[in-house]
């Protein structure tokens, strides 16, 4: 089954009993982020975490460092949910979007290649995610590609094959648009470095 898409720069991973950074038992109101007035809560920060952390392997790197590993994926989980709010505006400015067949579609193919449905459904509940969960990744999966394929052509040409350049052109246009979406980033969480492109933490020495 094809993992969560943390941004562009990661591998994802998903929930292991841990808080996000030092707020345990809270309900929060205020949002983790806001890119151009368009709110990230804080529980879909829980949530990307819960479904990133699902992954074995990650969650056991993250147990392995401790508050740091857990407040460094956060940072990452945030970054990308900041990447997919830019996705999104650009999607629907260029009415690029994602139909239900097509994920079904998708689906289907992460059924086959986990064996069948038998399989697919234990593998699931192994890593204790839902279909809609996975429909959820498949979404964003096609619309990060599409929204990638758009940006290329626009900055290459429709004759652009080459995936790596395809990447670059992307990366770069990302870049740009988090230095010129207006974003804010709960302190509580870190800082948005627009020149490194992610949420890092916020140190003493900083002005």
């Amino acid at each position: 089954m094809t993992p969560p898409r943390i941004p562009i720069r990661l591998t994802a991973a998903a929930l292991v009993g841990v808080v996000v950074l030092s707020a345990c038992g809270a309900r929060y109101t205020t949002p983790a982020a806001v890119v151009d007035g368009r709110r990230i809560t804080q529980d879909s920060v829980k949530e990307e975490l819960h479904f990133a952390l699902s992954d074995d392997q990650t969650a056991a790197q993250v147990r392995g460092q401790g508050e740091a590993g857990t407040k460094d994926l956060t940072r990452r989980v945030l970054t990308f949910l900041i990447e997919l709010e830019l996705v999104r505006e650009y999607a629907s400015a260029h009415r690029i979007g994602v139909t239900g067949q097509e994920i079904d579609q998708q689906l289907q193919q992460a059924v086959s290649q986990a064996g069948g449905q038998a399989q697919f459904d234990q593998a699931l509940r192994i890593r204790g995610l839902t279909v809609a969960d996975v429909r959820t990744n498949l979404e964003r999966q096609i619309l990060f590609g599409r929204v990638e394929d758009a940006v290329a052509q626009a900055r290459l040409g429709a004759t652009t094959t080459d995936q790596q350049q395809k990447n670059d052109a992307f990366v770069g246009w990302l870049q740009e648009r988090l230095k010129a979406a207006h974003i804010e980033v709960n302190p509580r969480f870190g800082r948005l470095d627009v020149n490194q492109a992610q949420v890092l933490p916020i140190t003493s020495t900083e002005d």
